[in-house]
């Protein structure tokens, strides 16, 4: 982000869609989280961080969140 706390980014995805179909993601929550998601590998020690991995991905805190919406002008 920069200073003011802002993203801008954009990219390419083969497997999701704007458009009708079953990957089509409109309508669809987005969550930010505060780290990388570990895909529920849960290589650790702790086992309280395994059963966690499971579950979340140990991706951290939330940071935003939101709706996947179609604006049209």
């Amino acid at each position: 982000s920069d200073s003011e706390g802002k993203v801008r980014t954009s990219f390419l995805d083969d497997k999701i869609s704007l458009f009708r179909g079953d990957n089509c993601i409109i309508e669809r929550g987005l969550v930010i989280h505060e780290g990388e998601d570990d895909h529920g590998i849960g290589i650790y020690e702790d086992e309280k961080k395994i059963e966690e991995s499971k579950k979340t991905g140990n991706a951290g805190k939330r940071i935003a969140c939101g709706t996947i919406e179609r604006i049209f002008d």
